[in-house]
């Protein structure tokens, strides 16, 4: 039995606000062995996720097998052959078609042809759908927020078998409760939850392959894109709400991360 579904196809092209993470589309299939999807050039940069089954993905001469959990990345002009192996096989999928939308995908540690990650967070993926479906720049917006936060779930390693610590997870509840508090370090972190810092940065990267003052900075960014996307307050404000104490290093930050400073991403979303 084959069957091909999707969330939504992409917007149309006087729709789309000029950001790197401006989602071209999105969508989900679920298809069996003897899917195929004729080979052909794609203009855009392309993440799959696959949630069950097995699949192979042709790229020139190479061939790489994904199985659930892994994340394989098209890139831009690439002839995208990909046919499925086992009986069921279904992957999340979106793509993005700005000039810098792979050195985007990249800076999430996805730089490999295939990564091995957490679970697929399908949700993430229907939620961006729906925002595409929108068709509308705040609709757009609303897709921009979730593909940032399937990106920040990408960098999150999980290798195996391999178990969080019950430190690492209740370090990383704590972030994502209070990654607005810009009094939050890894030394007060550690002390809320009565550990040597050394312990938490050993159980967080055991768990997660990324360090927790990462991550914790990662947080306040994706909150930061997400409030200049979809706001009018002022970038100092934004800061604030983000985690940020000093606007000069957020406005740095926000310029290292995305190639544009938060003026000018607030000015390309309105």
């Amino acid at each position: 039995m084959q069957y091909h579904g999707h969330f939504a196809m992409w917007t149309l092209p006087s729709q789309k606000l000029k950001l790197p993470l401006n989602v071209r589309s999105v969508g989900r299939h679920e298809v069996g062995v003897g899917w195929h999807e004729k080979p052909k050039p794609k203009r855009f940069v392309q993440l799959f996720w696959t949630v069950e089954g097995q699949a192979e993905f042709r790229v020139g001469r190479s061939r790489y097998r994904v199985n659930p959990d892994d994340i394989f990345i098209h890139r831009f002009g690439e002839t995208q052959n990909v046919r499925a192996l086992t009986a069921k096989w279904i992957c999340c999928w979106i793509t993005w078609d700005h000039p810098d939308s792979l050195r985007w995908v990249e800076a999430f540690d996805l730089k490999n042809r295939v990564s091995h990650r957490t679970p697929c967070p399908q949700w993430l993926f229907q939620e961006v759908g729906a925002g595409v479906r929108e068709n509308i720049p705040q609709g757009q917006r609303r897709a921009i927020h979730a593909a940032h936060s399937i990106l920040l779930e990408a960098s999150i390693h999980r290798g195996g078998q391999v178990r969080s610590h019950p430190v690492a997870e209740r370090t990383r509840g704590h972030i994502d409760s209070n990654f607005h508090d810009s009094s939050l370090t890894m030394d007060s972190l550690a002390e809320i939850l009565g550990v040597h810092r050394t312990t938490l940065f050993r159980a967080f990267h055991r768990s997660y392959g990324t360090s927790p003052s990462a991550y914790l900075h990662d947080r306040r960014m994706e909150n930061a894109l997400a409030q200049l996307h979809r706001s009018t307050l002022r970038i100092s404000e934004v800061a604030t709400l983000s985690g940020f104490s000093d606007p000069n290093y957020f406005s740095r930050a926000v310029k290292t991360a995305t190639g544009m400073t938060p003026r000018e991403i607030q000015s390309s979303a309105s």
